[in-house]
């Protein structure tokens, strides 16, 4: 059987998951500061976990990653939506302290540029990138979209703030 953690699941705990938030929601089975390490978690359990809307909020963002790479079985994926760093949603709520790009978990990945840093000693390989966007657009919204997702690097460099999208997503393996 799949085992999920859903962090800072909120009121929308994905069904069948094992749900950590800071507040006792229906349907959280652990209450924990996720910036507080280590989570009362054993380690390699989990085949998922999903981190949707929750890591722009969260003051130690190399912590928290480490420890769902600690808590995730090798092989394991990790789901991760946020705000795009120049969005109007990432800007708005006063309790986001960071939006992400798609170079956001690079600082992860062997082999990419950033990774040389150092940061972290988790590692993950990248399955899928992408953008959404929260309403509809019409026609210029969609070709947009379509274009950030082909060519990333020259929409985040090049149109980013003339036409923002919502949010990014990462599927990433656990490298362990």
């Amino acid at each position: 059987m799949t085992e999920v953690l859903h962090v800072g699941c909120g009121r929308s705990k994905e069904p069948g998951a094992f749900g950590i938030d800071i507040r006792q929601f229906p349907g959280v089975d652990l209450v924990h500061d996720l910036d507080r390490f280590p989570y009362p978690l054993e380690s390699n359990r989990f085949d998922r976990v999903l981190a949707i809307d929750v890591l722009e909020h969260l003051e130690h963002f190399v912590g928290v990653v480490e420890e769902l790479h600690r808590v995730a079985k090798p092989g394991a994926e990790l789901v991760v939506t946020a705000p795009f760093a120049t969005s109007l949603y990432r800007h708005h709520d006063p309790t986001h302290r960071r939006g992400l790009t798609r170079l956001s978990f690079d600082y992860f990945i062997p082999g990419t540029e950033l990774a040389k840093y150092g940061y972290s000693h988790a590692t993950f390989r990248r399955k899928l990138f992408g953008y959404s966007l929260n309403e509809e657009r019409g026609i210029v919204g969609r070709l947009v979209r379509s274009l950030a997702i082909r060519k990333a690097a020259f929409y985040e460099r090049h149109l980013r703030y003339v036409y923002p999208m919502d949010n990014v997503f990462f599927v990433l393996e656990v490298v362990k």
